[in-house]
């Protein structure tokens, strides 16, 4: 992607103005038939189809910026020196000569990587919102029927020649978040892997309707307003509150009650049960908590005990 004539920026200013991109138009999102994983939470998120592109892969691999990388032995140096400080008490005064080093990096042209987790989590905490809420609405959805998935099933992590199959509505509680090995997103589930889970896009704007107000465009603390728009959740409701206490009183119940999840455990063989546990216990008086909130809630209690 660079070319051996093409010098590199000098202030990041110009890395800026230099970034690579193709042209928006070639690339719309309402022309597809269905949308990847994290294409459908960014337009949760936001509901906007420019914060969908840039989760769509196609477009990603034309995605380029300059990134300043700074002389590695320079960066130790700092560690070592922090280090130090912290050891003595004291803080030493700025060295000129690693002063120098630091500012001596060179500017590379990076590529963008696939739409992954990570860079999804990233971007949305960029804005100021959780991204647990957008994912677990996802996950609720898919579990209670409303929106269908399909995906390459696969045998294990390490298989890549699924067959194309919909994704049974009842495993979604069960469906974790993972990613291969170029970061890209996948799907594990307690006996498969679903790779290049997509959803229609149809059922995906009815299920979220892209929405006529938007939370304030506020400055932040330093100036720079949002680079986004953000889709306001309140307009939906809030989502409901949750007696955790109460909840964690269940699980320590079921524990004293059957012992901590384990191989050994013949009611509870993994944690994922005691999960299953909470989430039909909750159902029954029409309680849905997304499966990775109480996910992690039930990992904090069991550490816990």
């Amino acid at each position: 992607m660079l070319f051996e004539d093409e010098a590199p920026p000098t202030s990041g200013e110009e890395a800026r103005a230099r970034r690579v991109r193709p042209v928006e138009e070639r690339y719309d999102p309402d022309k597809l038939s269905h949308w990847s994983i994290t294409m459908t939470i960014a337009w949760i998120v936001w509901g906007d189809l420019g914060c969908v592109r840039q989760q769509w892969n196609d477009f990603r691999e034309e995605c380029a910026d300059w990134t300043f990388y700074t002389d590695p032995a320079a960066l130790a140096e700092v560690g070592r020196l922090a280090l130090r400080n912290l050891e003595n008490g004291e803080v030493a005064p700025n060295d000129p000569d690693l002063d120098r080093r630091l500012k001596k990096g060179e500017w590379r042209l990076t590529p963008w990587g696939p739409s992954s987790w990570h860079g999804l989590e990233m971007t949305i905490r960029s804005e100021d919102m959780p991204p647990d809420f957008s994912i677990d609405s996802l996950w609720l959805a898919a579990g209670e029927g409303k929106l269908q998935a399909s995906g390459l099933e696969c045998i294990g992590e390490n298989d890549f020649d699924g067959k194309l199959v919909e994704i049974p509505h009842y495993l979604w509680p069960r469906l974790r978040r993972a990613k291969e090995p170029s970061g890209k997103a996948l799907l594990v589930g307690p006996d498969r892997v679903y790779r290049d889970v997509k959803f229609a896009r149809l059922d995906v704007k009815e299920l979220w309707p892209k929405v006529s107000s938007f939370a304030s465009d506020e400055e932040r603390p330093s100036g720079e307003t949002r680079s986004k728009p953000r889709r306001n959740n309140n307009l939906r409701g809030r989502p409901p509150e949750y007696k955790w206490d109460e909840i964690r009183t269940f699980v320590v119940g079921l524990v004293d009650q059957f012992g901590v999840p384990g191989p050994s455990n013949k009611k509870l063989p993994r944690q994922e049960d005691l999960v299953i546990e909470v989430q039909n216990e909750l159902a029954k008086k029409d309680l849905h908590p997304g499966v990775s909130t109480v996910r992690r809630h039930v990992s904090k209690w069991l550490s816990e005990l």
